[in-house]
């Protein structure tokens, strides 16, 4: 079930809801249209955009979810497989409605990512190509990082 589910805000303002599973603090919320980022508590800088706001029954949704090192140190992420994060896209009553990994196959291997001062930014990116009913809808976003949980969530609306 999703969080704090509302319908999103006019185009021009961009839905913006930040969550860091993390400890310590809170995030910090920065706004930008059509974007949503925030700061967590380790100086990360999370960003999670789709191409728009609004979308046609049917139309691609690309969704794009970033993460910056803006620490100056490197920050080892550690991964209990191959998958580095997954997307989900939520309705209006909190029913995940689509996930990017279902039905999708990871290699069983540990592995790490680095983010750091010479390349402090992973973006990863998905793209649902089903068809939605119109209204209002959450895009949520995370790393999957075997120690902490990196998300972001972003309101869109079908029409």
């Amino acid at each position: 079930m999703l969080d704090n589910l509302a319908p999103p805000l006019p185009p021009q303002l961009a839905s913006v809801y930040n969550r860091v599973d993390a400890p310590l603090l809170p995030p910090t919320l920065l706004v930008s249209h059509g974007v949503e980022t925030g700061i967590t508590e380790l100086d990360l800088q999370l960003s999670l955009s789709t191409n728009e706001t609004a979308y046609r029954s049917g139309e691609p949704i690309q969704i794009r979810f970033t993460m910056v090192n803006e620490t100056g140190t490197p920050i080892r992420l550690e991964f209990t497989s191959a998958q580095r994060f997954d997307v989900t896209i939520g309705d209006a009553h909190g029913n995940e409605v689509w996930r990017w990994s279902a039905g999708r196959m990871f290699a069983a291997v540990m592995g790490h990512e680095t983010p750091g001062p010479e390349d402090p930014r992973l973006t990863y990116e998905a793209v649902f190509s089903g068809s939605l009913a119109p209204g209002p809808y959450r895009v949520r976003a995370w790393l999957t990082d075997a120690s902490r949980r990196f998300s972001s969530t972003l309101g869109i609306e079908v029409r």
